[in-house]
């Protein structure tokens, strides 16, 4: 399947059109890869385009339904740094939107530069709330997650 092919799948099975639906799921899909960055991809195979591509396209397939909340499960792995920024780049744009993020993510900087607000936690306990700055600073967080003895 295509990159465009996929949204509109996605588009069909999250959306419900009164009459013209061919045309406003096309219309949605098209928007969702433009906000994405993606339009140019949308006649590529999905298998062949690179990760950042695949990573957006999940993206945008989510974003068809409108979303008020949109979570993610480690939207960096994989990624370097330059596919790193433009992802931080694109999630900051949606959360200006208005649309809330979710993100589980063991990529600091992306959170530090996406989250106003960060919940970090462990064995299922919350560990700290608050602030990127304040979180990532907090002893129970590096003893947790950077080991005893960090920054010492």
């Amino acid at each position: 399947m295509t990159v465009e092919e996929n949204v509109l799948v996605a588009a069909a099975y999250l959306r419900t059109s009164s009459d013209g639906r061919r045309n406003s799921l096309s219309a949605e899909a098209a928007a969702a890869l433009e906000t994405t960055g993606i339009g140019a991809y949308g006649a590529a195979r999905a298998s062949d385009v690179p990760l950042i591509v695949k990573k957006k396209l999940m993206i945008a397939s989510a974003l068809v339904a409108g979303p008020k909340l949109l979570m993610l499960d480690e939207p960096a792995g994989g990624l370097d740094d330059d596919d790193q920024a433009d992802l931080v780049a694109l999630l900051g744009r949606l959360r200006d939107t208005g649309v809330t993020l979710l993100i589980i993510e063991h990529v600091l900087s992306l959170l530090r530069a996406v989250a106003p607000r960060m919940l970090i936690m462990s064995a299922g306990r919350i560990l700290a709330e608050g602030p990127p700055s304040s979180v990532l600073s907090d002893p129970a967080v590096i003893e947790a997650y950077l080991g005893q003895g960090h920054g010492t």
